[in-house]
């Protein structure tokens, strides 16, 4: 009779246990829903703060020069960066929530969210020399800006590579040829490739469009590519179509 007295206790106490371990396992697997939620919801907050940014700068720009606005910004747990030579702002964050896919940019008006993706290829200037740079957090790389087909010796061609993690100029002279044509003049003209360039892109290309003649004749082009992407810390080159004559 002790023994059947204490069945109803013991099977209380393990109904009691399971349940608490139940409970647990739930509260687990919910707490990372629960902190992905909160971060969106910040991110969201920023995603207005930086709306608002924009009508105010509009709104200023249409004013004139001289006009000006007081603003306070309150972020939390971010990093605000101003960039004074790309005239921009952009507050970064870490999170597990999926805004936006890896090295995507979603661009809305003057603003834009991204994910993974640090690399900015745009048109600037290195002293008197107006180049194409593309730079991430790695590297830091330039080409002469030529609009027309200049002539030239390709290893005059880039203009400076840096190596931004030990904030040092490379040697980055490149000398292709062609046909045994070396330090020969050959006529160039620049561009980024189609939808290459931008700010806080996945990845950025620069291509050279090459060719030489000699007495008015054709004697081959080709395309010499440069590559960089988000977190890489050296820059592709390949060279393709390549013909000769003609």
């Amino acid at each position: 009779m002790g023994q059947h007295g204490q069945t109803p206790i013991i099977s209380m106490i393990l109904y009691t246990l399971i349940s608490l371990i139940v409970l647990t396992i739930v509260l687990n697997a919910a707490t990372p829903a629960l902190q992905e939620l909160q971060q969106v919801g910040e991110i969201r907050k920023t995603q207005e703060l930086m709306k608002d940014l924009d009508k105010i700068i509009s709104i200023v720009a249409t004013e004139g020069q001289g006009s000006s606005r007081d603003i306070t910004i309150t972020i939390s747990g971010d990093e605000l960066v101003i960039d004074k030579d790309t005239d921009s702002l952009s507050i970064a964050t870490e999170t597990t929530a999926k805004i936006v896919s890896p090295r995507y940019k979603k661009k809305e008006g003057n603003y834009f969210i991204a994910a993974h993706a640090d690399m900015d290829a745009i048109n600037a200037q290195i002293g008197d020399e107006n180049v194409l740079l593309m730079r991430n957090d790695h590297v830091y790389f330039a080409v002469k800006k030529l609009d027309t087909n200049t002539q030239m010796k390709l290893k005059n061609l880039v203009v400076k590579m840096r190596a931004l993690d030990y904030n040092k100029d490379l040697n980055a002279k490149i000398d292709f040829y062609m046909d045994n044509a070396q330090n020969e003049d050959v006529n160039v003209y620049t561009a980024f490739g189609k939808n290459m360039s931008g700010y806080k892109i996945g990845r950025g290309e620069i291509i050279a469009y090459v060719h030489r003649k000699v007495a008015g004749t054709m004697q081959y082009n080709y395309q010499l590519h440069f590559v960089l992407e988000t977190g890489m810390d050296f820059v592709r080159i390949y060279v393709d179509h390549a013909s000769w004559g003609g």
